[in-house]
């Protein structure tokens, strides 16, 4: 597997980045079902990729939604 990022323009609304990291998480199993072997890598990724962020700050807005979801203290 490799790491992807998804990288947004510093004065991307808070709101705005939210909803698309909502959209992305909150439909992970759909999207798994699509195909289980990629969907389940790209978790397993995350996973190590979140304890180890990458070489840029995560935005505001996806921040609420990793602590709302336990994801990130």
């Amino acid at each position: 597997a490799w790491a992807n990022y998804m990288f947004a323009k510093e004065d991307l609304p808070d709101e705005v980045a939210y909803e698309v990291t909502r959209a992305f998480w909150d439909n992970f199993n759909d999207a798994k079902k699509l195909n289980e072997g990629v969907m389940f890598t790209a978790k397993e990724t995350f996973d190590m990729l979140i304890s180890q962020p990458g070489p840029t700050p995560i935005h505001p807005g996806a921040l609420k939604y990793f602590k709302e979801k336990g994801i990130l203290k």
